[in-house]
């Protein structure tokens, strides 16, 4: 009995042993099931932000491929981006599309100087343009009340844009394609020429409407996952009239106008006159198709009407209305010459009064004030 009794606190002593063992394999257990959590959130956390790293740089590339487009294309204007790719060469193939319509393929990281971008599932990056603002075949007018054709929403349906909103719409939109969702097989070689060939094996929505985000359905199955970086038309126009040279670039398009519209005929209204006067002229030609929506042309009823600082009289004037002063592009709907005009917006209704410039155009660029500023120019005798 005394063995027996001795042996008892033995016995307690191994149990609270053990005890304290499981509590600490339990411990270590739900530590190692926290940090897993952890590594699982931060490992999801590094390629959500690989993924928008990516989608980044492509937005910014794509922007300064537009503010620059005339330094490689010094016949055209400024502010057109490229075709998507659809050879998997990582190069723009041009035409793209028919005149007006959104195209979509890959991303030209090629022709936008950059390496081969890839999200965090190593899927190439997926581009649409819109019809408005591709390279090839171009739409006219082109300026910055241009708009994009584009619409973005949320995963919650909520609009990020369209392209009758203050941005302009979004010009172009790139797309990261994610994991796959439900429904979806992809080429085990994943390779870019491969993805040509499915495009509904990588992206949820194509034409023109692009949702960013996760979509969960009522089973719990991921039915669309696309990342999106997106481009608006006030973007790309606010990147060019940075430009030191913008300002000479309205002032040389005026300056070749001015003398070619003393014998033309506005054909609708105050407008521009249909028929470009410039033909084989690339630059002028350019400028005149792409901005034309921009000016006014007034003649006068009887000869002379129009007068200039030094009592010089004229029979035509020149109205120029320059940018919205927050840089916003017009919307389709506002287009009257009081969208355009404020100190001239009696000539631009086709008042007849007085004071015209004869000096060379002067675009105010500094500001943007000046931008906005109204150009009032005299036309030859």
């Amino acid at each position: 009995m005394d063995a027996d009794r001795a042996e008892r606190p033995r016995r307690a002593g191994q149990r609270g042993y053990a005890a304290v063992l499981v509590a600490a394999v339990l411990a270590m257990a739900s530590l190692a099931a926290v940090l897993d959590r952890l590594d699982t959130a931060q490992y999801r956390l590094q390629r959500e932000s690989d993924t928008a790293a990516a989608l980044q740089a492509a937005k910014l590339a794509l922007i300064g491929h537009a503010a620059s487009f005339r330094d490689f294309h010094p016949t055209e204007n400024f502010g057109y981006l490229p075709c998507p790719d659809t050879a998997g060469s990582g190069v723009e193939q041009t035409p793209c599309g028919k005149a007006g319509k959104v195209a979509i393929g890959l991303l030209p990281y090629k022709t936008l100087g950059l390496g081969d971008l890839r999200d965090a599932e190593g899927n190439c990056l997926w581009y649409a343009v819109s019809g408005s603002f591709k390279s090839s075949p171009k739409s006219w007018p082109f300026n910055w009340d241009s708009r994009g054709q584009i619409t973005v929403r949320d995963a919650a349906g909520a609009l990020l844009a369209e392209p009758d909103d203050s941005h302009g719409g979004a010009a172009a939109v790139v797309i990261a394609p994610g994991p796959p969702v439900a429904g979806q097989r992809r080429d085990a070689a994943n390779g870019c020429g491969a993805a040509l060939a499915g495009i509904d094996a990588f992206l949820e929505n194509s034409g023109d409407v692009f949702v960013h985000g996760t979509i969960v359905d009522a089973a719990g199955r991921t039915t669309s996952n696309d990342r999106l970086a997106w481009v608006t038309s006030k973007e790309i126009f606010d990147a060019i009239v940075r430009r030191n040279d913008f300002a000479e670039f309205i002032a040389s398009g005026i300056a070749a106008m001015r003398p070619r519209l003393g014998s033309q005929r506005a054909t609708a209204g105050d407008a521009l006159p249909s028929t470009n006067p410039f033909g084989r002229q690339a630059v002028a030609y350019s400028f005149y198709e792409g901005w034309r929506d921009q000016f006014r042309y007034l003649r006068c009823a009887k000869s002379g009407c129009y007068v200039d600082t030094k009592g010089g009289r004229h029979d035509a004037l020149l109205l120029f209305g320059g940018r919205r002063a927050d840089g916003t592009p017009r919307p389709a709907a506002a287009r009257t010459p009081q969208d355009y005009f404020e100190s001239a917006l009696a000539l631009a209704q086709g008042r007849i009064i007085d004071i015209c410039s004869a000096e060379a155009a002067v675009f105010d660029n500094s500001s943007s004030a000046g931008r906005d500023a109204d150009l009032a120019l005299c036309l030859a005798p």
